[in-house]
């Protein structure tokens, strides 16, 4: 698939204006100040010139510029979309629901929104770094605070408000009610109810959080309208997301996939301090996909945040499948600006990438003061693409390393 002809030919040098970039399937970008989207899919770009167009299913991804997703928010709704690592995401603040069974956000980019519990997979305190499971438990489950320690409890909800929740406790065979104060995470319906975007499926991502799977209806400068892939009375779900508020539109063309979208493997870990290579990794613990490793946010190298990529810590090696589908893999690596923070003087950590077992790049040795290292190279015919962190000091347990904007392009 191409751009209209001439979208990406001879680029000129662009002033300080540009605010947007369009990527094209090739990974070629071209950059403007606001986009627009036509009911049809024809993308409007502006700049100080004249604009220029493309159509919607021949470009890969629009990043906003200067608008890192730093959610303040106060809770996250994970809704039931097929793929977990593109699961939808609704950050705001929980308010008492008008009926039961609901679920009402306040706050959010697409306003106060109101929506069954069934939609949702999860409710997740933002702060919480309990990991949402790829399958759902069979019935709902409260992570809730107990005298400081965390504790679990299993039933039906009922319903989630501003202050509490109602849990028909099949653990304690009663209606139990619990603060919200307290509650870390509640664990919802299983995926039976995922549904899958039709057409040309995109992913809306706003700056403070916000994600959500569907197909763009319309974009001006004020509203995107996103009609979701859950219903409400036979009808589709639409949110309209502010533009203001956007980050990223991507575009799930399948030409062009980032690494932490494809259910990259962990296979080795130096495992407590002791290189042992069958020690059962684990992903909780040292694979981070789309954030850092201290923190939920993005993963930033050499003071640069990357909405997208792997961080790890330790020694790691990651495995994914190509299945021989692509030709090029990029990325930037480096040590994640958290490292300063571990209390290491100079740690030491390589990057590696290997095809089908074989050496295709590696790294110099890097540290702190290092520049962040591009990889650009060929994957054609790989089908097994390994990512390896080799830290040259087994006591650095602290060590965090990323992969920015890992990305293949077929």
């Amino acid at each position: 698939m191409r751009l209209v002809p001439l979208l990406f030919a001879a680029l000129a040098a662009l002033p300080s204006f540009a605010q947007v970039s369009l990527i094209d399937n090739d990974g070629n970008s071209r950059k403007g100040r606001e986009v627009l989207i036509s009911p049809s899919g024809e993308i409007t770009v502006q700049t100080d010139g004249e604009p220029f167009k493309a159509r919607l299913d021949d470009v890969s991804e629009i990043v906003y510029e200067n608008r890192p997703i730093a959610s303040n928010a106060g809770w996250e709704v994970h809704l039931a979309t097929a793929n977990p690592r593109c699961r939808d995401i609704l950050t705001g603040t929980l308010a008492d629901a008008t009926e039961d069974a609901k679920v009402r956000l306040l706050e959010t980019d697409a306003g106060d929104v109101q929506f069954p519990i069934d939609f949702a997979y999860a409710v997740v305190k933002a702060r919480c770094q309990v990991p949402v499971p790829e399958v759902a438990p069979a019935v709902d489950t409260v992570l809730w605070t107990s005298q400081n320690k965390l504790d679990r409890d299993k039933g039906m909800i009922a319903r989630i408000g501003k202050d509490t929740l109602d849990l028909d406790s099949e653990t304690f065979k009663a209606v139990r009610t619990y603060k919200i104060a307290d509650v870390e995470a509640v664990h919802l319906a299983p995926l039976n109810k995922a549904v899958a975007p039709q057409g040309v499926a995109v992913i809306v991502s706003t700056r403070r959080g916000l994600r959500v799977t569907g197909r763009i209806l319309e974009m001006d400068a004020k509203v995107c309208r996103v009609e979701t892939t859950h219903q409400v009375k036979g009808k589709p779900w639409v949110l309209a997301v502010q533009s203001a508020q956007l980050a990223s539109i991507q575009i799930m063309n399948g030409n062009l996939v980032y690494l932490s979208d494809m259910n990259p493997k962990l296979l080795d870990t130096w495992h407590d301090q002791v290189a042992n290579v069958d020690a059962k990794p684990s992903e909780e613990q040292y694979l981070f996909l789309d954030r850092g490793v201290s923190r939920n946010a993005p993963i930033s190298i050499g003071n640069r945040a990357y909405r997208k990529g792997i961080a790890t810590r330790k020694h790691v090696e990651i495995e994914l499948d190509l299945g021989g589908a692509y030709s090029r893999f990029t990325a930037t690596v480096g040590l994640l600006d958290e490292v300063q923070a571990t209390g290491y003087v100079d740690p030491r950590v390589r990057f590696q990438v290997k095809g089908d077992g074989k050496e295709l790049w590696r790294s110099e040795s890097m540290s702190t003061e290092s520049a962040p290292a591009p990889v650009a190279i060929s994957v054609k015919g790989v089908k097994t693409l390994t990512l390896v962190v080799e830290t040259e000091d087994v006591l650095d347990s602290q060590m965090y390393a990323g992969w920015g904007d890992a990305r293949v392009v077929k």
